[in-house]
């Protein structure tokens, strides 16, 4: 055990006689250049020559808490190893490490790459494990081939959180390199870009000319999956010539609304068989609409009076064709067997002799009745009844007396008993 300086001094005080132990403790007490491998040139710093051998580990510098401690609480050392046990596991190169031994930096000597946690940095800084940058307002880490830099990571004093950057007018582009590791033969790699978001903010996925918000390639196939990964989803495709809305079976629907898919109001629904319904999610027709009277379908006119057909709020199963005024006439409604109607009614007229016309065949209507036979029913019985669908004035009233010239917009429905074998005749006349 060395002597303090204090019990030192007292051997060499006046009148005392220091013996050869005292002598031998004055010694000991001092850096030997020789033996304690550190030493101070004129002109140098002080040097420190590193214990152990060239094979294994080379301390160089202990930090203690107190010396008392059985181990340092610190180390720097030189060919620190994987395995302590093992000589061939030793790495060139200045390390310090912690009170068990376990490296916490390590400057490898023949790249100078740096290693936090790891004694194999392949990069100038490898870190095993995680990093954070910053920690603090206004900074960036930025990455580049200049002094400058085009792409990082800044968090700005006020901003809710870092954010990925480029700078003014640069891209942040997104690739993939033929590597497997992409540190590997960097120079001789061929990167290819799968994404970018310009300088405007427009984002492209396989192109690099983004024109719109968001772009894909000009490649035929599968552009949006909404659901599912695998052939069939929900999503959005393009063919030749032709834009795509798909679902993943014929059992499920595209549906058109309003709202949010949590809460949706829907307006239209696509059938995965085809079929359309405007207003009811189960349409059961090529096209079907809700069971609300009303408008249904403008051929001409986007407001108010128009051509169209209109289902009318008086009888439920009622059908008009109207053209610029709406009906105000009740029609009775139309079942397989047709009920006289009781009361007096525009329409009621001869049929053919004989009823050859197939099944939804277009024929002239037939001259209109005068207002003397709007009463007048047909003498064919029970086979072949014609009713009027419709009709309108195109100056708003129906055939009062008082007006002798009328232009009728009208329909007519060949009603035969034999159960759906109706035939549909219409045609617009002019009455004087």
């Amino acid at each position: 055990m060395k002597k303090e300086r204090q019990s030192l001094k007292t051997f060499f005080s006046t009148n005392k006689i220091p013996t050869a132990e005292n002598f031998a403790d004055l010694v000991d007490s001092g850096i030997n250049q020789s033996e304690d491998g550190i030493k101070k040139d004129a002109g140098s710093p002080v040097s420190i020559q590193a214990e152990g051998s060239g094979e294994g580990v080379q301390d160089l510098l202990f930090f203690f808490k107190n010396f008392s401690d059985p181990n340092p609480s610190w180390r720097v050392n030189q060919n620190p190893r994987f395995d302590a046990k093992d000589p061939a596991t030793s790495k060139a190169g200045l390390n310090i490490s912690d009170a068990n031994a376990l490296s916490r930096l390590f400057i490898k000597a023949d790249d100078g790459n740096v290693g936090i946690g790891t004694l194999s940095p392949t990069q100038k800084l490898s870190v095993k494990g995680g990093a954070l940058v910053g920690g603090m307002d206004n900074v960036a880490f930025g990455l580049d081939d200049r002094d400058g830099a085009r792409l990082g990571i800044i968090k700005k004093e006020g901003s809710a959180a870092p954010q990925i950057c480029s700078s003014r007018d640069a891209p942040i582009i997104f690739g993939q390199t033929n590597q497997a590791d992409i540190f590997t033969n960097i120079a001789g790699s061929t990167i290819t870009e799968r994404m970018r978001i310009d300088a405007q903010g427009r984002v492209g996925i396989g192109t690099s000319t983004p024109i719109v918000p968001l772009s894909f390639a000009n490649q035929l196939g599968d552009k949006i999956a909404l659901w599912g990964q695998a052939a069939s989803n929900y999503g959005f495709g393009v063919q030749g010539a032709l834009m795509q809305i798909h679902t993943d079976t014929s059992n499920a629907d595209i549906a058109f609304g309003s709202g949010s898919s949590a809460v949706f109001n829907e307006t239209m629904r696509i059938k995965g068989n085809g079929t359309v319904g405007i207003g009811t999610n189960n349409p059961t027709f090529p096209l079907t609409f809700a069971n609300v009277a009303g408008d249904k379908i403008s051929l001409w006119g986007q407001g108010g009076n128009s051509y169209g057909f209109v289902i009318d709020s008086f009888v439920l199963a009622k059908y008009l064709i109207h053209a610029r005024s709406p009906l105000p006439m009740p029609i009775p409604s139309l079942g397989n067997s047709m009920p006289e109607p009781s009361f007096p009614m525009l329409g009621m007229m001869e049929p053919p002799t004989t009823c050859s016309l197939a099944r939804g065949t277009v024929v002239p209507m037939p001259t209109l009745p005068t207002p003397s036979s709007v009463n007048e029913e047909s003498s064919h019985g029970s086979l072949i009844k014609y009713i009027l669908l419709s009709f309108t004035c195109i100056d708003h009233c129906l055939w009062p007396p008082s007006v002798s010239r009328k232009s009728i917009c009208g329909a007519l429905l060949l009603k035969r008993n034999v159960p759906s074998t109706d035939i549909l005749l219409s045609a617009l006349a002019s009455v004087d």
